[in-house]
């Protein structure tokens, strides 16, 4: 079994080499054919429970390309039963879930491993409203939609449409999705894939390839959303500065007559070992006919810069049950960007799929289970360490409305991590008192609440701030402070009642699915 210190190399790309353990992932490489039709030639994305995959189908009559996720042989078992009570059915929402076109297993080093072939998607939409909220407060400075503000009530309320259509075909089959969160609301891409062939699906990833304009854009600000200034300026030295004495000067060059650290020596002998194999390495045919032998070492050779190339510290060759490269994950360009939303026309086009059921279980099954979601979007019952139930979905679902809405959380803001206490705090301000039932099971209730469930930090000058608004919940002022533009008084007082119904505290108080379909915002123009 491999460990972390089996290999020398420091960075790993998509996932650690220690994920292809007993029970773990299955290793997959560029070229590989899986379930005798779907040949790989790209990786799309990588997670705790599966790696995904671009390929071509080799048994379809003309080019198609389809998504392969690959599970970890630990959840595998699960998943097939998942995926048989899946089956495509007729239902509003069976466009909007990622339902698999077909499922196979594989046998590896690692144990049995379920595939499902799935449509390939683009960004998600979380994506958007990050990208929406940062130009908002290019224009503002705060967080209230000013003229020029790109986002859209009608946009928001198609997405939630669509994300409640979404989740209402998986609770019609009693299956708990349990993992609502705004990674998993994906965009449809917005073009056909199968009118590309393999080399331009490949520009992204390819060196002294022309990138296409949408994935260009996405990269340039993903690499902005990234950087960190981690450097630590240190003033220039002046003319009247003294210089360093002696005794310094002699303290550096015994600095420079140190052996260099061992992380830096292992450093230095993976990237020579790794550029020796590089150098050795057969460049294949770029112009050959896809997925042919020389095409397929022309892929490998062309995104080595999305590949490591593991290296045993023993200096031994890999065994046959190691994984011997990990490939970073390159996502394709969904072909719908930000400034189309403003377009009447265009925003009325994008299809949203909620994927990742990786978590995902029958009803009764709910409470044997441990929550996956994040702090962010988890339901009372969950912050409280109570078991959870179908209805979690719907609590985990108002609070993404209520992001794609007004650009923010109501309670968090997504990957800013708070303490379950505290985010059952901020509950309390934001929707009112805790009820007593739940105030009961709630152990450090009294650091956070007082005996009726209100939050301890309202501070008293808030009901002056909030004006007419206080008694009504804090939840209207957010909506009006950050609702959009095109968004009139009455679309967000409906807007607010459901959200409040969604958001109640105890979950069998919270509308179905099915209910929720009939509410008057969902089903207004805004």
């Amino acid at each position: 079994m491999a460990e972390a210190n089996t290999y020398l190399n420091a960075r790993f790309m998509g996932e650690h080499a220690t994920a292809y353990t007993a029970g773990g992932l299955h290793p997959v490489y560029l070229g590989d054919v899986l379930g005798g039709r779907y040949q790989v030639f790209r990786k799309l994305g990588s997670g705790s429970q599966c790696t995904v995959w671009l390929a071509r189908d080799k048994s379809a009559p003309k080019r198609q390309f389809r998504a392969v996720k690959v599970y970890n042989a630990k959840s595998s078992e699960e998943m097939r039963k998942l995926v048989d009570s899946l089956k495509r059915v007729s239902h509003p929402g069976e466009n909007h879930v990622e339902v698999p076109f077909d499922s196979f297993t594989v046998q590896g080093p690692q144990g049995s491993h379920l595939c499902t072939v799935v449509e390939p998607l683009g960004d998600p939409l979380s994506q958007f409203v990050e990208q929406a909220f940062d130009k908002r407060v290019e224009l503002t400075e705060g967080q209230q939609a000013m003229p020029g503000d790109p986002w859209s009530v009608e946009f928001a309320k198609r997405a939630c449409r669509q994300a409640l259509a979404a989740l209402d075909y998986l609770h019609s089959r009693r299956i708990a999705h349990r993992d609502i969160a705004g990674r998993n609301f994906c965009f449809a891409l917005q073009y056909d894939l199968s009118d590309f062939d393999e080399n331009y699906i490949m520009k992204s990833v390819w060196p002294g390839e022309e990138k296409p304009e949408e994935e260009k854009e996405e990269e340039e600000k993903e690499a902005e959303s990234k950087q960190a200034d981690v450097s630590v300026p240190t003033e220039a030295k002046t003319d009247e500065e003294p210089d360093s004495d002696s005794s310094s000067d002699s303290s550096e060059d015994d600095d420079d007559d140190r052996p260099p650290p061992q992380w830096k020596l292992d450093f230095d002998e993976c990237e020579k070992r790794i550029a020796e194999q590089w150098d050795a390495c057969d460049p294949g045919d770029a112009t050959a006919e896809p997925l042919s032998d020389a095409w397929n070492k022309a892929n490998f050779f062309n995104s080595r810069s999305s590949i490591e190339l593991l290296q045993r510290r023993d200096g031994k060759s890999l065994g046959p049950d190691e994984i011997r490269y990990t490939v970073n994950p390159t996502p394709l360009a969904t072909g719908f960007a930000l400034e189309d939303v403003a377009d009447a026309e265009k925003r009325r086009t994008f299809r949203l799929v909620l994927t990742d059921l990786g978590f995902s279980c029958p009803f009764e099954e709910c409470g044997k289970h441990p929550m996956p979601k994040p702090v962010d979007y988890m339901a009372p019952e969950g912050l409280l360490g109570l078991p959870d139930v179908p209805a979690s979905d719907v609590y985990s679902l108002g609070l993404w409305f209520w992001e794609v809405v007004m650009l923010r959380g109501l309670v968090v803001d997504a990957g800013f991590a708070q303490p379950k206490d505290r985010v059952l705090q901020y509950l309390a301000r934001r929707l009112g008192p805790v009820p007593a039932s739940l105030r009961a099971r709630w152990p450090d209730a009294d650091r956070f609440v007082d005996a009726e469930g209100r939050s301890l930090d309202t501070p008293d000058q808030d009901e002056e701030e909030y004006g007419d608004d206080f008694p009504r919940g804090d939840v209207w002022f957010q909506g009006r402070n950050r609702k959009p533009l095109d968004m009139s008084e009455e679309d967000l007082g409906q807007f607010v009642h459901l959200i409040q119904k969604m958001l109640q505290w105890e979950p069998e108080n919270r509308p179905s699915t099915a209910e929720l379909l009939q509410d008057p915002w969902l089903n207004s123009a805004s």
